[in-house]
């Protein structure tokens, strides 16, 4: 399983080893910044990054929010025993102040999902063509770079024409490219478009 939430820059992912025993919930408190609204989502649910930018989920009915806890925050989390159960953590907020108290209260409060309790990340159509026209221009700019170099540099016995020739078939190309971008109807047939040039 996963953890996501909504930042500034789009959608973080925590993923997390549970191999340690504790639950997702707790480090999900640990790690999502104070406040801020989580969900728990599988992890094929988590498409792959090309489109990373695009993506979107509703966190309307998250399965928590993070909590004030760790470092920037006057409840310092001391640790865990061996069973993975709550020692103590440290209330800071009066500067140096030395009084502990159980965090089990804090850890009691949060509910272990059997299931993940939010859908799939769902990919913007609109906002992943922009992406790939990004990338379709970046790929069609490295290809003129070479052919570019040659013209600047006029060197004498060189096929103009044949260079020409090249560039104006990196134009048909990526003209093409193009125009299959614009009539995509889904993120897959993005993702099969622009793979093939890069």
């Amino acid at each position: 399983m996963a953890i996501i939430y909504q930042t500034e820059n789009g959608i973080a992912v925590i993923t997390p080893t549970l191999s340690g025993g504790y639950p997702i919930t707790e480090i999900a408190l640990k790690d999502v910044p104070p406040g801020l609204p989580y969900i728990i989502v599988a992890d094929t649910d988590v498409p792959d990054r090309t489109f990373r930018e695009a993506w979107e989920a509703d966190f309307s009915v998250p399965a928590g929010f993070g909590a004030d806890w760790g470092v920037g925050s006057h409840l310092a989390v001391v640790g865990y025993d061996k069973s993975g159960a709550a020692r103590k953590f440290r209330d800071q907020s009066n500067g140096a102040a030395t009084a502990f108290r159980s965090a089990a209260s804090v850890r009691k409060t949060t509910t272990e999902p059997a299931q993940p309790n939010g859908a799939a990340i769902t990919i913007n159509l609109e906002k992943a063509r922009e992406i790939a026209h990004s990338i379709r221009r970046r790929l069609r700019d490295a290809e003129f770079v070479p052919l570019d170099d040659v013209i600047a540099k006029q060197i004498p016995g060189t096929d103009f024409a044949t260079i020409e020739a090249q560039r104006e078939t990196v134009r048909q190309k990526y003209a093409a490219m193009q125009a299959n971008i614009d009539a995509a109807g889904s993120p897959e047939e993005l993702k099969v478009i622009i793979t093939p040039a890069s």
